[in-house]
């Protein structure tokens, strides 16, 4: 802590803000995204004021969950097009948050949910117009996805799976807008491979299911497997749902069931 008043004073504001981070998550936790989203972005842009990373990166990143959460139920009523202005608000404030100051565990983090962020949009730009541009956010996605791989060495075992999981998984994504359906196939099993070596759970659903999408693709050899994939996805789906990834799920399961009737 810094001496003097001014230095007690931005302390001080600094523990104000962690306390109105916690609120605004748990507003959000609940449900109650509006009161999230006003109190949230107020409390951002607080921190951009002053010189503390960690603050302004926790801020920043709980503040782009909020926003998905909105973008998630704006594509579940078919606003389409409002939930695509969500997804790039949400870049604006990766791109005010200076992740690149970010190190270790909060660096492969921030990268990947920005990697994810641009996939996303990329996903619905395409789900509006099959022709549209998407050049600009796979390379982005990429660029992102080198940050994190970056920092990834500095992480324990157990993060280090959930994390590896989600960055091939994330190439994948980039490979199937490409349309290399052999790599993806390669990156979501790699993805998967890795995933397996936690509890089965929605990532790991997500996954085989994507899997299952890009083997479709790939070659009609791969039927029997993506069957078994498809035996895991539906053992799963008898207790759970695929909550605010429904939207995604569905469209891959029409395509995987349409060509295993085919």
């Amino acid at each position: 802590m810094a001496d003097g008043p001014e230095g007690v004073s931005t302390a001080l504001q600094l523990e104000f803000i962690r306390a109105d981070i916690n609120v605004f998550d748990l507003y959000r936790r609940v449900g109650r995204l509006e009161e999230a989203r006003i109190l949230g972005e107020q409390t951002f842009a607080q921190t951009l004021s002053f010189e503390d990373a960690e603050v302004t990166h926790r801020a920043g990143n709980f503040l782009t969950l909020v926003h998905s959460a909105e973008a998630y139920q704006l594509i579940g009523e078919g606003k389409l097009t409002e939930a695509l202005a969500v997804y790039r608000v949400i870049g604006s404030t990766f791109g005010q948050m200076g992740i690149e100051q970010a190190d270790g565990k909060s660096a492969v983090m921030l990268y990947l949910n920005q990697a994810a962020n641009y996939l996303n949009i990329a996903d619905l730009a395409r789900d509006m117009d099959a022709s549209a541009d998407i050049s600009s956010e796979l390379k982005e996605a990429d660029a992102s996805i080198e940050g994190a791989q970056y920092h990834m060495p500095v992480l324990d075992h157990q993060d280090r799976l959930v994390w590896m999981a989600n960055l091939y998984a994330n190439l994948a994504q980039i490979d199937m807008h490409q349309q290399d359906y052999v790599a993806a196939v390669f990156n979501f099993m790699t993805a998967s491979i890795i995933s397996s070596q936690t509890d089965y759970s929605i990532q790991t659903a997500i996954l085989d299911l994507s899997l299952a999408e890009a083997m479709v693709h790939n070659s009609p050899e791969h039927r029997d497997e993506v069957v078994r994939l498809m035996g895991n996805v539906d053992a799963y789906l008898e207790e759970h749902d695929f909550g605010v990834y429904q939207h995604k799920a569905e469209k891959m399961l029409t395509t995987i069931r349409q060509n295993l009737e085919e």
